[in-house]
């Protein structure tokens, strides 16, 4: 299937959207990328989404693009101690660096002011 046009259509999939049926319907609506928004949704989430995504294009024989749309400079903690912790300079902490739990986590070293959060 190759589309005369030239530009490109994205599609954002979200909770309501994220099924294989739903994204067939939009790839032959006209969808040529697929916006996946880490903010929201689990890591299962995003993978299901992707194994749809690479089956309609399997099934199509005509490539799928894929956005991914990170979240930004927002961090996203667990919990502390009395809802507090004090972040100094050169402070070391844990850091996800990725949504795949066969990968472990490893330390990361982040510079900050002192502060409260």
């Amino acid at each position: 299937m190759r589309r005369l046009r030239q530009v490109k259509i994205v599609a954002t999939l979200g909770p309501k959207s994220c099924e294989y049926e739903t994204i067939d319907r939009l790839f032959l609506a006209g969808a040529d990328v697929f916006r996946l928004n880490m903010s929201h949704g689990s890591a299962e989430d995003v993978q299901k989404m992707h194994a749809a995504i690479r089956r309609v294009e399997r099934e199509a024989g005509h490539s799928i693009g894929i956005l991914v749309d990170l979240q930004g400079p927002k961090i996203r903690c667990g919990s502390f101690e009395n809802d507090a912790a004090e972040i100094f300079t050169a402070t070391c902490f844990d850091s996800i660096l990725s949504l795949n739990p066969a990968i472990p986590e490893e330390p990361a070293c982040r510079t900050a002011k002192s502060s409260k959060h």
